[in-house]
């Protein structure tokens, strides 16, 4: 023990030195365990600097464990400053001496003092400024000495006069080197835990991205698919860790593959001279599961990784294509009935004579002919109002319902007499609903007529109406030629036909599209079930009320 203030006391403040050393360790674990070891660690360095004291007497003597366990408050909190504070307070206690109590004063007092400052603050030590740490070295010090009044009093004015100068000199600047210390390791940590966080953000950011996304290293490794791109595609990266395999199972064909893949180093090499994306290619693309997409690539490099992005435009692709096929059709459904009345009137303008019976006729099928056309001219139309975001415009008035279904089965029965249309409706059949009566009998008008033509000529079909308390479900069920599950998953689909062979029945591939429109506007469902080569059943509700 050193009977030199100055240099003890330096010596106690260079050990401190330890402590902000061992700071990363000590701070990183924020469990209960990982707080009891690291107020551990600070009694065992409040042990060091007690060890190596100024002794002005036996009993008395002088450390910076004030400096330690006032700091340790600021940074470490609670349980690792109370753990220091009675480990160093036993020595304290242990060492004895006419000044065993302002010792513990002093153990006690400065804990408490780092514990409200970082309290009253409200924010972390790491944050606060230089300035700050020092004059926190300077309270603590000031109340530090102030406890010298409570020593037996012959030695109260000795010991001030001898360590006043001291402690004011050296204390607090001790206090501001290692909270300075303390507060550059802690910024170091907060950033990077911050760091780490953007990163896993970033990176859930990319794994749950709705864009397929790929990352190549160099010119063939790929070193990550997100989950959006496995969804898409069915392989994962151990299927496909280059380019070269991801080639041969995307593209089977050889020359389509060849000129992929030259297609595909070309838009590469676009990207290489700084950090821009490439101008996108098209590609049709084999997934796992057998199916073919087309997918729009972009590519953009990145130091030297680069980032492959994905867009699946097998949907537009499709659009576009029924779309195609849609016009192709409207324009033969459009010119067949034209054609009949366009014939039919000049047979009647050709001036020749006519008796009534074979004017009546000819009129009748040019009558019928353009009310075709009415109805396909309505179809377009209201797909027309649907895909504007209009929506079906309904003229509603109370309607007796099931005199409706009534009428359009009875329709049919009197038109199709060889088919075994029937209807069952519940036994009380009261029933009014605020509907448009126009397109309900546009929906029973082409659930009826699709089951007439997708059923064989001895085919029974079923309608039936039943009632509950909050709605009422018409059921239309045919014994015909059925659908897959694709099909039914498509069936409210604009444009879509299921069957385009040369043989196909005649359609627009809008009426379903349509009526699913017409009985949502009404507040209801509709739905399919079907099975191949048994049959389907159309059914749809309407809300009572």
């Amino acid at each position: 023990m050193s009977n030199l203030p100055y240099i003890s006391l330096v010596n106690n403040t260079a050990l401190l030195l330890v402590m902000g050393a061992l700071y990363g360790s000590l701070s990183s674990n924020k469990k209960i365990r990982g707080k009891i070891v690291c107020g551990i660690a600070l009694g065992l360095i409040g042990l060091g600097v007690m060890l190596n004291p100024w002794e002005m007497s036996p009993g008395i003597f002088f450390d910076t464990r004030s400096i330690v366990l006032s700091v340790s408050g600021l940074f470490f909190g609670f349980i690792p400053t109370f753990i220091a504070m009675l480990v160093t307070g036993g020595y304290r206690l242990y060492a004895g001496g006419p000044g065993v109590l302002t010792g513990l004063l002093w153990v006690v007092g400065s804990g408490i003092l780092g514990l409200a400052w970082g309290r009253l603050r409200n924010k972390s030590a790491y944050q606060l400024s230089g300035w700050e740490f020092y004059l926190f070295g300077m309270v603590v010090q000031i109340c530090m000495l102030a406890l010298m009044l409570t020593m037996p009093a012959q030695f109260i004015v000795p010991i001030l006069k001898k360590i006043t100068l001291p402690t004011l000199l050296i204390f607090p600047v001790g206090t501001f080197l290692l909270a300075k210390l303390l507060a550059k390791e802690e910024a170091q940590i907060q950033n990077k835990l911050a760091l780490d966080k953007s990163e896993r953000q970033f990176h859930q950011l990319i794994e749950l991205s709705p864009v397929p996304l790929a990352i190549v290293e160099g010119e063939d490794e790929i070193v990550y698919l997100n989950k959006k791109f496995c969804e898409v595609i069915g392989y994962t990266l151990e299927d496909i860790p280059t380019l070269g395999k991801w080639w041969v199972l995307a593209c089977p064909d050889e020359a389509y593959r060849k000129s992929v893949i030259q297609s595909w180093l070309n838009s590469f090499d676009n990207s290489r001279p700084g950090p821009k994306a490439s101008d996108s290619v098209e590609f049709r693309v084999t997934c796992k599961d057998g199916t073919i997409r087309d997918l729009l690539f972009m590519v953009s490099s990145i130091g030297g990784q680069n980032m492959v992005i994905l867009n699946d435009m097998t949907r537009e692709r499709e659009i576009d294509r029924m779309k195609s096929e849609f016009i192709a059709t409207a324009a033969h459904e459009l010119n067949t009935p034209l054609t009949t009345i366009t014939g039919f009137t000049e047979i009647l303008l050709s001036g020749k004579d006519f008796d009534w019976e074979q004017r009546k006729e000819y009129l009748s099928i040019v009558y019928d002919k353009t009310a075709v056309l009415s109805r396909l001219i309505d179809d377009l139309l209201n797909i027309g109002r649907v895909e504007s975001g209009r929506g079906i415009h309904l003229e509603v008035e109370d309607s007796h319902i099931c005199e409706l279904i009534s009428s359009s089965v009875h329709s049919y029965q009197k038109e199709f007499p060889a088919r075994q249309i029937t209807l069952e409706l519940p036994e009380s059949c009261p029933l009014m609903l605020a509907i448009d009566p126009g397109k309900i009998g546009q929906v029973m008008e082409n659930l009826l007529s699709n089951a007439v033509k997708y059923s064989p000529k001895d085919g029974a079909i079923q309608v039936k109406l039943e009632v509950s308390d909050q709605e009422m479900k018409v059921s239309v069920r045919d014994q015909g030629i059925g659908m897959s599950k694709e099909q039914i998953r498509k069936i409210f689909e604009r444009f879509y036909r299921a069957d385009l062979s040369a043989t196909a029945v005649a359609g627009m591939g809008l009426g379903m599209s349509i009526v699913k429109n017409i009985i949502e506007a009404h507040g209801g469902t509709i739905w399919v079930k079907s099975t191949p080569d048994k049959g389907t059943t159309v059914s749809f509700t309407l809300p009572i009320g």
